[in-house]
């Protein structure tokens, strides 16, 4: 969520390019199962669709 949102904020295409990384080590590193991997990118594209949903809404006001 938090690379979805400093990328609309710069410009920048920061969530294809920190995403997969960030995924990719917590299974490398053993921290977190498959699921609990897919269940929290889920989550956070989610609340950051939320989030630049109302910023659109409060924008246009």
């Amino acid at each position: 969520a938090a690379a979805v949102l400093l990328g609309r904020l710069t410009g920048l295409p920061l969530p294809a390019v920190l995403v997969p990384p960030m995924l990719l080590s917590r299974l490398v590193l053993g921290v977190h199962y498959p699921t609990d991997v897919l269940a929290g990118s889920a989550l956070g594209a989610a609340s950051a669709a939320v989030v630049l949903r109302a910023d659109r809404k409060c924008g246009e006001r």
